[in-house]
C-alpha cells in the first residue's frame, strides 16, 4: 500500500475549510464552565484549562480543535477567554480545584455512573 502525503500552503481554500470546521466545533466558553462550577479565582480557571489541554495532548487529541483563546471587550477593559469544544468544556469543569465541592461532586457522579455501567452488582 502506498501512502501519499500532500501538504498545502497555510493560506489556501482547504486550510480555510479546516479552520471553519474547527471553529464550528468550538461552541462553549471557559468562563461558562467557571460560572457553572463556581470557580473561586481566575487562577482556578486557568489551571483547569491548562490541565485539560495537557490531558488532550497526552490522549493524542488536537488542542487547536478543542481550545481557542479569544478576547472580549468589557467596560473595564479587554479580557481573554477560551472557546471550547463540548469535550473541552467538560474537561475544564472536571479539572477545577479538588477543593471545589462542585468539581468533587461532578467527578464522583461520573465515577458512580461508570461503576453502575461496569459493575452494577457493587453499586451502593
Amino acid at each position: 500500500m502506498k501512502l501519499a502525503v500532500i501538504t498545502f500552503p497555510e493560506n489556501n481554500y482547504f486550510h480555510e475549510i479546516a479552520e471553519q470546521l474547527i471553529e464550528e466545533n468550538l461552541v462553549r466558553y471557559a468562563s461558562e464552565a467557571a460560572d457553572e462550577m463556581e470557580f473561586e479565582k481566575e487562577e482556578e480557571l486557568l489551571d483547569a484549562v491548562k490541565r485539560s489541554m495537557e490531558l488532550c495532548v497526552s490522549a493524542g487529541l488536537p488542542v487547536n480543535a478543542n481550545f481557542k483563546r479569544i478576547y472580549k471587550s468589557w467596560p473595564d477593559g479587554i479580557h481573554f477567554d477560551w472557546k471550547l469544544s463540548v469535550l473541552a468544556f467538560y474537561l475544564v469543569k472536571l479539572n477545577g480545584a479538588p477543593a471545589n465541592h462542585h468539581v468533587a461532586e461532578l467527578q464522583i457522579h461520573l465515577l458512580k455512573e461508570q461503576q453502575m455501567r461496569s459493575f452494577p452488582q457493587y453499586v451502593e
